[in-house]
């Protein structure tokens, strides 16, 4: 998964979850939206009395589909709650993988939008303190649509960082989490919460490989097309650089920094169902014309000087017309060779670079 680190240690410490023996499911109640004392009544009827520790050696024996290690370094799977979402006609959207990040106190309640592509166990994923602010005991109550309450069919909690994993067995379709504290603190406290499907009973279909747009070193974007909704990772030279999603109509556009032109870029999408298609590559084209410092020229010079990039060539013009021509040595130095000229006298000095950039700079002959 494109993943952010807090939010590893966050999924990591839940796996257990997936390997707990189903039961029924029940749907019971109604959450009333931003009712906090149903919620809670809710939580501590079907899920809080339900939690277990897990053991250390069952995290470690499974596999949560995190294929890639490597992919869990990324802000852009992040996403901050903004108020007002008490209700899940304000919910914010939280696609499946991503990290919800929010802060709780007293009454507050936070709901986030799950939209779900297929049938299958999901997991439901919540805790405290994402960023060493604790001060609340943040749990979750999921509704559907229709803002009825959803029981899971297992729970586990992890001993170490007090994560608590919730997995329900589900329709396609939309449904809610409810996030709020417990203890009812009017301490503030941060949480992380997330969703991901549990099985791969479904989709077992890698997304096809992304269709990317050429990019630059000034580019701050890089945009293309793939699997409707997938995630988009990023990789520059073999490491995640950036994520995003594509949209409903594949269409993607993940922020970047510039990338060092030469470089190797490499992106793949990743669905639902955590099956990771096969990498579109390019490379990163150089379009930065080249650095030109050029040494002012008096009227008893014989020669223009300056500094450029190594490996470019430099070119004297009066007029649009090449009137000399200067050799680069290997730290960028340049000198062309002219006849002394009249104070006032002026040339545009260009330099080029192996890729066709230039950068043109005028300079004035003066006396002194």
């Amino acid at each position: 998964m494109f993943i952010k680190k807090t939010g590893k240690i966050l999924m990591l410490s839940l796996l257990a979850a997936s390997i707990l023996v189903p039961v029924s499911v029940s749907a019971a109640s109604t959450a009333t939206n931003n009712d906090y004392t149903k919620l809670k009544e809710d939580f501590s009827a079907r899920y809080k009395n339900k939690l277990n520790i897990s053991p250390d050696n069952s995290l470690k024996s499974v596999n949560f589909g995190m294929k890639f290690n490597r992919l869990a370094a990324n802000d852009e799977n992040q996403i901050i709650e903004t108020e007002p979402n008490d209700y899940i006609e304000s919910a914010e959207r939280l696609p499946l993988n991503a990290y919800g990040l929010g802060m709780l106190s007293g009454y507050d309640i936070d709901v986030w939008r799950i939209d779900l592509p297929r049938d299958g166990k999901v997991m439901a994923a919540i805790a405290s303190g994402y960023n060493g602010v604790y001060g609340t005991d943040a749990v979750l109550v999921l509704s559907d649509s229709a803002d009825t309450a959803i029981y899971p069919m297992d729970m586990t909690q992890d001993e170490e960082t007090g994560a608590k994993g919730f997995v329900f067995e589900l329709e396609a379709g939309t449904y809610y989490i409810h996030a709020f504290d417990y203890n009812q603190s009017y301490e503030s406290g941060t949480y992380a919460v997330t969703t991901a499907y549990v099985d791969n009973s479904g989709d077992t279909t890698p997304p096809s490989r992304p269709r990317v747009n050429k990019v630059d070193d000034n580019d701050r974007v890089i945009t293309g097309i793939a699997e409707a909704n997938s995630n988009i990772g990023v990789f520059v030279n073999g490491e995640l650089y950036a994520a995003n999603y594509a949209n409903a109509s594949g269409k993607f556009s993940v922020a970047i920094k510039p990338i060092k032109a030469g470089s190797r870029v490499e992106v793949f999408a990743m669905d639902a169902s955590d099956n990771v298609s096969a990498p579109a590559g390019l490379f990163v084209a150089d379009k930065t014309p080249p650095g030109l410092a050029v040494n002012k020229v008096l009227t008893k010079h014989k020669v223009i000087t300056g500094k450029t990039e190594r490996g470019s060539t430099v070119v004297l013009k009066q007029k649009n017309k090449v009137v000399g021509k200067g050799k680069v040595d290997s730290r960028g130095n340049f000198k062309i060779a002219i006849k002394a000229q009249k104070s006032g006298t002026k040339f545009d000095v260009a330099t080029t670079d192996k890729y066709k950039n230039e950068r043109k700079v005028t300079i004035t002959v003066m006396k002194k």
